[in-house]
């Protein structure tokens, strides 16, 4: 199989799914949000670290972001209005430019999230760029934090809005002292600066609950609610239970 061209058929004819993972507020269970995460189509492409790694190699990094990031705004058209809009860009988007092409589209209920993926080169063009929308309301976050050193120079010098805790932290942390008190000290890091803590790649409740009793506020995970197309229109609750992560639903019959 030629993946070059696989590739450059799924750019061509934008064959990119949006499914959207909920972040919840721990306390009250209450959704304030989605992550838009992006999929390939059936096959050898389908999982992001795949599609993401080969349109590197292939040059075609630039492009794929795009049509994730237009994916993302149109399918989140319907998303209730008072929730975040949770999207991830590589360092490498920021600095050339891609957020210019959907500037109109930005709210002040979007988070930016940094990824991982590539180091930051410049980071005061970076901060240049971020700080422009921060003006505007949008605000941004670090994502997979814990998950090597450039994360934490990234807090430093970007200075989130929100710090997103990489699931190798929270896996287990209810049995592991070290990682709880890794989670402790970022906890008191991000109260310096002002950020909100998410727990990310929650799957048992054991870690929700470990996260809530060390002052993380947010979580996201399989336990909470999975990817999904448009999540939100399948939460049957009325009134004001209406937008309860998954988990909570069934109490509310």
């Amino acid at each position: 199989m030629n993946l070059k061209k696989t590739l450059e058929n799924v750019l061509a004819n934008r064959l990119i799914t949006t499914v959207f993972q909920p972040v919840i507020h721990i306390e009250t269970g209450r959704i304030i949000g989605y992550e838009a995460l992006s999929r390939g189509p059936e096959g050898p492409l389908q999982e992001p670290l795949v599609l993401f790694s080969l349109a590197t190699e292939f040059g075609y990094a630039m492009k794929l972001e795009q049509l994730c990031l237009a994916s993302a705004m149109e399918n989140s058209i319907s998303m209730p209005t008072n929730l975040r809009l949770f999207i991830n860009l590589s360092p490498f988007a920021v600095e050339n430019g891609i957020l210019d092409v959907f500037d109109h589209e930005l709210t002040e209920l979007t988070v930016i999230e940094i990824t991982e993926a590539g180091v930051i080169n410049d980071y005061s063009k970076v901060k240049k760029v971020i700080d422009f929308y921060r003006r505007r309301g949008i605000k941004i976050a670090v994502d997979d934090v814990g998950n090597g050193y450039d994360r934490l120079r990234s807090i430093a010098e970007l200075e989130p809005d929100w710090i997103k805790i990489d699931r190798g932290l929270i896996q287990g942390c209810y049995e592991n002292k070290g990682r709880r008190r890794v989670l402790k000290h970022l906890v008191a890091l991000a109260a310096e600066l002002k950020a909100k803590v998410v727990a990310e790649g929650i799957e048992k409740v054991d870690e929700l609950n470990i996260a809530g009793v060390i002052g993380i506020h947010y979580a996201q995970g399989f336990y909470l609610g999975k990817p999904q197309s448009k999540p939100w229109e399948n939460l049957m609750c009325a009134g004001d239970n209406s937008h309860l992560s998954p988990y909570l639903v069934s109490k509310c019959f």
